[in-house]
């Protein structure tokens, strides 16, 4: 929750607290009063800033109670604002969703239970008075009338004042007509409520009165009196309508006089507001309403259209003139009134939410969000973003609210994620309100009853369309392309469009089956000729795809039948759990499209991982699923005949005893799919029992236990024929089964394309319709095709060799709507190179001459010192017609040039790999949706094998699917996804599932995944480790802070507020080879595809609770944009390559996936050399013996060491672990390396399958922490080895180094026990924050560990994630205008501080910048202290810090920035204070670097902290420059003392070692806190009163370790509230209920108190305010002068103790 909208509650607190503690005593319920105006705007009234509005009462009004300047009516029409009011339910799910016409159905029904009726069953009178308006048959006994939703007294108009304002003649009391009035509209309701108040109501009870005027609504009339007080205004109109707001206030004056009058005034809370935005155009016509600055009117979707004025009213009670920016809307008041009359709302869904827990501050708790809809449009807010959207959810905009309240700006492209996962829940919002809501809205709603995906297609003069170009072959190697080449093709005439719109399959609009009679089915299951059979439920069927057995059997049995088949399986879906991507049209949707006679469900085994305990939940779950499914004519006219088929049994495997673990559970969810198949009459085929006797033989029939093989499909398609059938299968053909599996992958791409965010999802908008639809429809027609050539196969006719697809036709135009870049050949793309002076770039490879290398996107090393390229010319999508040949090739340097003399294909039947890396003597690939491996069998390089590991990966985006491939140094294969995947992998431990991004960890000797890391992410490409092992990304920088495991499926942890994490990245690396200048040793190379195309150099930097990068400089920067670098690496002889995507168009989204400008021949890879440096021999690992590899492991450089642990986990295991047990006994015990390379050896025996837990006791507890934190990084792992483990784990977290404690946490995750949870609690009992913090929390809200505190009442550990999330969630504002374009300069560099909570430090202590460069500062403050930071002159740091210091003595500036005026011209820019007490927690400063260079100081000013909180901005123009400036400005550093220095303390009281005490005593920096003789500043204890407690050894100790002793009116104590906020202060005193603190010991007279019942926990800081090492600067005799000094108190001679006193005279 931001700090604004917590003041927010706090000013609602006196409100909320009246309300709360109102017994339900009739006499002492609060009266209430609904004031409601129509149509009046934002900007109507004086209160509301309007200088020309004349409203005396209601800004008096707002002068005597609480004005809210973000409220909302609930719709911004007037009949769906009133009836949100009256049921607490937005307006679709009450079913007024639209204003009312005379005559109208639509009407506020009565089982909606008003809010009248409600009050007036608890004993309330109630009256309404004025326009009324919902319902359609007015004063009928056809509709409820107000009297039938409880209004004991009402005078009422259907609708408007009519004819006018003036003289109304529609009114009617008690449902008899009135006639016509004598009196305008609202002085006459008024006068009817203030006579109803005075003389009908009984005065024995509390009231509610609704007043609901017709003014500002037209037709408008004003009476005179009213328009002369507004005579100055010349347009007739424009008078007419200001004076009919008078008239209004008028009337509301009317209303108050008469509460007055009556005495109750004080017990009556009062709401004033309005339905909806103005009406009209404001400047013309009679509509001339204000909405203030924003933007849209009635009706709108914008906030002009909703946002209105709110003003509450208690006297009293609420602080006169108080204001609320807390977003409210009209649904809030019927919970907010009925707690108020202590009434508990009927069981219902409710849209608004109840007021009142903004007792004591705490936050409100919305469960559903604000959310408008009407006309054909709907908005969406969570917190300050906003989503306008049409409702069909196309071309959404998003505004941020805070920084944008007139919606001008729209970041839909700015925030695709954010958009993303606003929309999807946007969508599942807006279907639940659908599904509870009456139908009315159903045939008048703006939206087609079955909507049309929106049509792009444009004119020839908007757009150039091309067409889709097929395959072409060129240069020496043939090469298959499955795309457009680069040249420019002519505009296409324009011409009449088909409507692709029916083959959409959407979740919001696809057709449902309509509802049947169920059938029973048995078996042997009766197939009718023609029959539509579906496969669905988990991998059983959907691997089976790959093989095409299934089909292919059941076509062998049928030959007759002309069955169609589609297999709608997907990979870990479970009976009632089935993710999907966005949107994406759901399982009946699907079986309905496909019109499914026949249905064969394969569910259980995931199910089955919940053991004997999830068996009643499996039982439900299945038994409403066969409820469902069988009541639903798929075909459109009978019930579906459903076959369950139970799971297979699992066989034990090497690496994995399958069986073992699993098959008792099998076994039991087998027998209760039979039972439930049973009682629901549907068939069941039991699969378990006939084939545990086949996969229990010698040969291993599975791949990793669960997952059958080609061949073990072959036995079970026939075990399940005859199970189904009752009769033995015929025999397949080979030409039948290949038939098949070209039916299935067709068919799969059409059902599950690649980029479905784009096809179904919240990016489909731009180019969806094109990109898909006609494919949707080409591939329907090509599975057709194969239908009929299998039908002819099975049946024994003849069929040509190729497939005849002669009846699919071309796909239309493309749309290719923007620019795109230049393309030049290499040669002149090197000319745009600005290369840094050290380094040289020479092309290593080019498509002129490896035209097989054209899309590169990703290269390893192999051990034999070749340079492989995975390339994709079918990136980004696959469409009818062609099938992918994407590849992998070996280039190699044969003589040594640094130019590859030659290539071979490895493989060429790939599928957009992504990613890969070599292992288990083959290649892992990345093949969406899929994880594959390839190996060569009979040594051509050229792979024999190509087989499906895992699958069931997300394909949602193709260039967020699985890549990043590395082997972590413990030897598992670490990979990562992106944003709006939705991934579910079925393995023998059980499914693993990921949304939104997140790493996988996969083992391969025993088939485990391991998912981690979840948070939703963009672009993260890059991946290497440090030199410690830590891994290293790209977002985040820091990945190894991100290894917790995940949290509960489908929650994510919290994205990493003010940590590094960038997308625009694609690889780094780290320098470590002597080939390259000394100075960038240590720091990495990492490869930027935009908003810039550079390759960049950064430096390595850790601070006190993980590592964040720094950037420098550009090793290359290009001019032309068409240079795309996705990747690089440093090869084995130390020279750099990077890949170079070459190609004129750059984005995903941003263009259509059909593009023919997408470039599909180019492809570079760069090499880069140091002018100065030599590059080594390449190394041939693989002819090296084990122990010369073992060797490696100590080799500086990290690209020697990873080939070497992967050489050696390719040899014979007992070989390899010998050589490398032999090399960690070598280690001699004084080799400063010994301690790294024992790290490098543990790992390497973890990648070889051995443990040897001594070597992680040993490091454990090393003196290098870098090895204590690698020893609890391998704890992960090695934990059941060690007895001893939980110890291990508690001393890791209690460590002295944040980077140990970090580990820690993570290991805790992993380990999953209560004593892991004890230990990470324990964490944030230290320092913490950064990575640190972000890794606790993270591990707090992993799934192991989750399970131990989630259903515990008192656990702390809530409370622990709100404070420490608190941090986390510091967000930078968005950059707009000239901000926005400053960040996007190339030469921009980014740095960002925060402080290190409890400490009083910067976390970033220096920083290097270039003369003159651009620099964005991004500050924050995660601590419970204000801070602020300001950059001063080199040598003013002293000089600001004593001026912000004495700037304390005046306690007017106590709560100001502390930025000393009169040192402006010291100071070159400053943040003002941020933290707790302040307006933000975040600042960014945007500056121009100065021109000189030096040493830049930057403090915080807040009195006392400059002299630790400091840090250095150094501008030099070249790090050699850096380090001279660095240091001639370090400070001479006497000492570091200790207490033993001092064996003895001699102090003296002569007023010469007095003299030198007090020179000491400034020299110190003394004076900044304390006060003696006269000088410095009283912020400290007194030293006088000290110095009676403390003399010589004992004052001594004192200062050399402040917190050895805290005097208790300084010492800091925080309190951790229940609602997670943080507040820290002095504790003045304490009663048994509170707490009073003073939170500023800059104002002492200034307190507060807290509730010790909202209390969750109470941290006694242990960390003096007076910082330590002080006195390091001082001699030893100097600081012995300043102990006499301080020792001699006030006692001092006249010439030193600062006071002027004269001799009395005598």
């Amino acid at each position: 929750m931001s700090m604004k909208n917590i003041r927010s509650i706090l000013i609602l607190i006196c409100l909320a607290t009246v309300l709360y503690m109102a017994p339900a005593l009739a006499e002492n319920r609060p009266n209430i009063v609904l004031f409601l105006a129509d149509d009046m705007g934002y900007g109507e009234l004086g209160c509301y800033g309007n200088a020309d509005a004349i409203t005396p009462n209601l800004d008096r009004f707002a002068a005597e109670g609480l004005r809210l300047t973000d409220c909302h009516a609930a719709s911004s029409v007037c009949s769906p604002a009133r009836s949100s009011l009256l049921t607490g339910r937005t307006p679709f799910r009450n079913g007024v969703f639209t204003w009312i016409p005379n005559g109208s159905p639509i009407h506020l029904r009565t089982s909606e239970q008003a809010l009248p009726k409600l009050l007036q069953q608890a004993g309330y009178d109630t009256c309404h008075v004025g326009k009324w308006h919902l319902n359609g048959l007015f004063n009928s006994p056809d509709q409820p009338q107000p009297s039938d939703h409880g209004y004991a007294w009402w005078l009422a108009t259907q609708n408007n004042a009519a004819p006018s304002h003036a003289f109304p003649n529609n009114f009617v009391r008690n449902g008899k007509e009135v006639g016509k009035v004598d009196a305008y509209s609202a002085p006459f309701i008024a006068q009817e409520a203030a006579s109803w108040l005075e003389t009908k109501r009984d005065p024995t009870k509390p009231f509610f009165l609704a007043v609901w005027t017709h003014e500002p609504h037209y037709p408008i009339a004003s009476a005179e009196r009213y328009q002369n007080q507004h005579a100055g205004i010349a347009d007739r109109e424009e008078r007419t309508y200001r004076a009919n707001i008078t008239q209004l206030d008028d009337a509301f004056g009317t209303v108050m006089d008469s509460l007055d009058k009556l005495g109750v005034r004080d017990s009556t809370l009062v709401f004033f507001t309005s339905d909806n935005g103005p009406e009209g155009a404001g400047n013309k016509g009679p509509g001339r309403g204000l909405a203030g600055d924003l933007r849209g009117r009635k009706r709108s979707m914008y906030e002009g259209g909703h946002r209105v004025p709110g003003i509450v009213r208690w006297p009293g009670q609420i602080e006169p003139g108080s204001e609320s920016d807390l977003p409210i809307i009209g649904s809030d008041f019927f919970p907010t009134a009925l707690a108020a009359a202590g009434i508990q709302p009927p069981q219902k869904t409710y849209d608004g939410v109840n007021l009142l827990p903004a007792l004591d501050g705490a936050p409100i708790k919305r469960t559903k969000p604000l959310y408008w809809r009407w006309g054909g449009s709907v908005a969406y807010r969570e917190g300050p973003w906003k989503i306008v959207v049409d409702e069909s959810f196309e071309n959404p905009e998003l505004y941020n609210l805070d920084s944008d309240v007139a919606e001008t700006t729209d970041l839909s492209t700015d925030e695709p994620e954010r958009l993303a996962n606003m929309m999807q829940r946007l969508r599942q919002y807006t279907h639940e309100v659908e599904a509870e809501a009456p139908d009315w809205w159903k045939n008048q709603s703006y939206r087609k009853k079955k909507k049309k995906p929106t049509s792009n297609a444009t004119s020839a003069k908007q757009s150039q369309k091309t067409a889709f170009i097929p395959a072409i072959h060129r240069k020496k190697t043939s090469v298959v392309l499955t795309a457009a080449p680069r040249t420019k093709q002519k505009a296409a005439e324009p011409e009449k469009q088909e409507d692709y719109s029916q083959y959409a399959l959407f979740l919001d609009t696809a057709e449902r089956p309509p509802a049947c009679e169920a059938e029973r089915t048995s078996l042997p299951l009766q197939l009718k000729r023609g029959d539509h059979i579906c496969l669905i439920g988990n991998t059983l069927f959907e691997r089976a795809q790959l093989f095409g057995s299934i089909p292919a059997t059941i076509h062998a049995g049928f030959p007759d039948h002309e069955l169609v088949i589609r297999t709608l399986a997907w990979s870990g879906d479970e009976v009632g759990l089935m993710p999907r991507p966005e949107n994406f049209a759901d399982l009946d949707q699907h079986l309905f499209h496909e019109k499914a006679d026949v249905i064969f469900a394969a569910f259980g085994f995931n199910e089955s991982f919940a053991g004997e305990a999830g068996i009643p939940e499996f039982r439900q779950r299945l038994e409403a699923f066969l409820e469902r499914t069988k009541t639903k004519a798929f075909n459109g006219k009978t019930a579906p005949r459903i076959i369950l088929v139970s799971p297979i049994p699992n066989e034990n495997v090497p690496g994995v005893s399958a069986a073992d673990q699993n098959n008792e559970n099998i076994a039991r969810y087998t027998s209760v799919m039979k039972e439930v198949a049973a009682e629901q009459h549907v068939a069941f085929i039991d699969v378990d029992t006939p084939m545990r006797a086949v996969l229990s033989g010698a040969d291993d029939l599975t791949s990793n236990g669960c997952h059958l093989t080609k061949e073990g499909y072959a036995i079970f398609a026939s075990t399940f024929f005859e199970c189904c059938f009752g009769r033995a299968a015929n025999s397949v053909t080979e030409s039948l089964r290949l038939a098949v599996v070209d039916l299935e992958r067709q068919f799969f791409r059409r059902y599950r394309p690649l980029n479905t965010f784009y096809y179904t999802g919240g990016r489909n908008e731009r180019y969806g319709y094109l990109d898909f639809l006609p494919a949707m429809r080409n591939f329907e027609i090509m599975c057709a095709n194969r239908d009929r050539r299998i039908w002819d196969i099975a049946h024994g006719r003849p069929v040509s060799e190729q497939v005849d697809d002669s009846n699919v036709p071309e796909l239309p135009a493309a749309l290719e709507t923007r620019g795109a870049n230049n393309w030049l050949p290499a040669s002149e793309e090197q000319k745009a190179f600005k290369v840094d002076p050290r380094f040289e770039v020479n092309l290593f490879a080019g498509e002129e001459e490896f035209p097989e290398i054209a899309n590169p996107i990703q290269v390893r090393w192999d051990t034999r010192g070749r340079l492989w390229v995975c390339t994709s010319q079918a990136y980004p999508h696959i469409y009818p017609g062609f099938e992918p040949h994407d590849r992998l090739v070996i280039l190699e340097d044969t003589d040594g040039d640094g130019k590859a003399d030659t290539s071979k294909i490895f493989a060429d039947d790939l599928h957009v790999p992504l990613s890969f890396e070599f292992g288990d003597g083959g290649v892992y690939v990345s093949e969406q949706p899929n994880l594959t491996f390839l190996k060569d069998v009979d040594g051509d390089d050229r792979a024999d094998v190509h087989e499906v590991v895992l699958s069931g990966f997300g394909t949602e985006d193709s260039h967020h699917a699985l890549h990043d491939f590395i082997w972590t140094p413990d030897g598992a294969l670490l990979f990562r996804e992106s944003i709006f995947h939705h991934s579910q992998i079925e393995t023998p431990y059980g499914p693993v599932r990921q949304q939104n991004s997140g790493w996988f960890r996969y083992e391969p000797k025993i088939h485990r995944l391991t998912a981690m890391g979840t948070y939703p992410s963009t672009n993260p490409w890059g991946v290497t480790f440090d030199p410690w092992g830590n891994h290293v990304a790209s977002h985040p920088i820091f990945a190894e802070a991100f290894h917790s495991l995940d949290p509960p499926y489908p929650q994510q942890h919290a994205r990493p507020q003010g940590l590094q994490a960038y997308s625009g990245t694609c690889g780094q690396a780290f320098v470590d080879n002597p080939g390259f200048p000394a100075e960038l040793q240590g720091g990495f190379i990492k490869a930027r595809y935009k908003p810039t195309n550079r390759i960049e150099i950064h430096r390595w930097l850790e601070n006190d609770f993980g590592f964040n990068e720094q950037y420098v400089s550009d090793l290359i920067f290009s001019t032309n944009l068409s240079f795309i670098p996705v990747d690089l690496h440093f090869g084995p002889g130390g020279d750099l390559f990077i890949v170079d995507w070459y190609n004129p168009v750059k984005g995903h989204a941003q263009y259509s996936l059909r593009d023919s400008r997408r470039d599909r021949e180019s492809g570079r890879i760069w090499r880069v050399t140091a002018k100065k440096g030599k590059v080594s021999d390449v190394p041939h690992l693989q002819e090296m013996p084990e122990r010369k590899l073992a060797e490696l492991l100590g080799h500086r450089e990290f690209r020697l060491r990873y080939l070497a642990t992967r050489e050696l986990a390719s040899r014979d295991k007992t070989l390899a672990t010998e050589a490398v047990n032999d090399w960690i006994e070598s280690q001699k015990d004084d080799d400063p390396q010994r301690a790294r390379n024992m790290a490098e050896g543990m790992a390497c025996l973890s990648t070889l399958g051995a443990v040897r837990p001594e070597i992680l006791v040993e490091l454990a507890s090393d003196v290098d922490h870098h090895a204590r934190a690698a020893a609890i990084r391998q704890l992960r792992f090695w934990h059941e080895s060690l007895p001893d483990r939980h110890e291990i784990l508690s001393r890791a977290a209690t460590d002295s180094s944040g980077l140990v404690r970090m580990e820690a946490a993570i290991a805790a995750s992993w380990i999953g026990t209560r004593e892991a949870l004890d230990a990470v609690l324990s964490i944030f009992r230290q320092p913490i924050g950064g990575h640190l913090a972000y890794a606790a929390v993270c591990a707090l809200e992993s799934q192991p560990l989750q399970r131990h505190w989630q259903n515990d009442q008192k656990s702390i550990v809530p409370a622990l994630l709100k404070r420490a999330r608190r941090s986390l969630e510091i967000q930078e504002p968005k950059a707009a205008g000239k901000d926005k374009a400053f960040d996007r300069r190339p030469e921009t560099v980014e740095v960002r501080i925060s402080c290190e909570p409890e400490r009083m430090l910067f976390t970033n202590k220096q920083f290097s910048v270039r003369p003159g460069q651009p620099v964005k500062l991004v500050f924050l403050n995660p601590d419970a202290t204000d801070h602020n930071l300001v950059l001063v002159q080199p040598g003013a740091m002293e000089e600001v810090g004593v001026a912000a210091n004495a700037m304390a003595r005046d306690p007017k500036n106590a709560t100001s920035d502390f930025i000393p005026e009169e040192k402006k011209n010291l100071i070159l820019a400053a943040t003002p204070m941020i933290g707790p007490t302040r307006k933000s927690l975040v600042h960014v400063l945007r500056f121009e670097a100065p021109q000189e260079p030096g040493v830049y100081p930057y403090v915080c000013t807040f009195p006392g902290h400059w002299i630790v909180m400091n840090g250095k901005m150094v501008v030099a123009r070249d790090q050699a420059e850096a380090e001279r400036l660095l240091d001639a400005c370090r400070p001479t550093l006497v000492n570091v003392w200790k207490a033993e220095d001092f064996p003895t303390v001699a102090t003296s009281q002569d007023e010469e070692t007095l003299s030198r005490g007090m020179h000491a005593f400034a020299k110190a920096q003394c004076t900044q806190c304390h006060v003696a003789a006269g000088h410095g500043v009283n912020l400290g204890p007194d030293l006088v009163k000290s110095v009676k407690k403390l003399r010589g050894k004992d004052l001594l100790l004192q200062i050399l370790d402040p917190s050895l002793k805290i005097d208790d009116d300084y010492r800091m104590v925080q309190f951790l509230l229940t609602d997670g906020r943080v507040v820290s202060g002095v504790v003045a005193s304490e009663t048994p209920e509170t707490y009073t603190i003073r939170p500023n010991l800059l104002m002492p007279e200034k307190i507060k108190r807290i509730q010790k019942k909202d209390v969750e926990e109470r941290f006694v800081s242990q960390v003096s305010p007076m910082p330590a090492g002080l006195i390091n600067v001082l001699t030893k005799q100097e600081i012995l002068d300043l102990l006499s000094f301080l020792e001699a108190g006030d006692n001092l001679p006249a010439g030193l103790s600062g006071h002027h006193e004269f001799p009395t005279a005598k």
